[in-house]
């Protein structure tokens, strides 16, 4: 499946940055992130899109990323087809804590180590 391969490539691309750049530091974006940890393949029970991911897109995504959001994006994090449009661009900047941005709210640690698990799950719909 292409995209199951372009996901596990761009948490690699990830992980691999971390471990040069030594995670989020103080004067990078999104400083306040503190992931419990990239998952090194597919949880179980894998996170769900209906139940948990979508909320989570919702509430700390959505406002901004949305037509006629904050900044009036030309994506639309509200739905399942609008995430997974941008899907690895997405998956990288929530592992680099580029975003959210700081005056944007941060998301949980929980949070964004269940964003990341769902990735790493391939994205389901589920």
């Amino acid at each position: 499946m292409p995209y199951a391969n372009s996901i596990r490539f761009a948490w690699a691309s990830a992980v691999a940055a971390s471990l040069f750049v030594g995670g989020c530091s103080s004067d990078a974006p999104g400083a306040s992130c503190k992931p419990e940890g990239l998952p090194a393949s597919c949880p179980m029970p894998i996170p769900s899109w209906s139940n948990e991911v979508s909320q989570i897109f919702m509430t700390g995504c959505a406002p901004c990323h949305l037509p006629g959001g904050v900044e009036d994006s030309a994506e639309d994090f509200s739905t399942y087809a609008g995430v997974l449009r941008v899907a690895g661009t997405v998956e990288g900047q929530i592992s680099s804590c580029a975003m959210p941005p700081d005056d944007a709210g941060a998301l949980s640690a929980a949070d964004r180590t269940a964003l990341l698990a769902w990735f790493a799950c391939s994205a389901p719909n589920n």
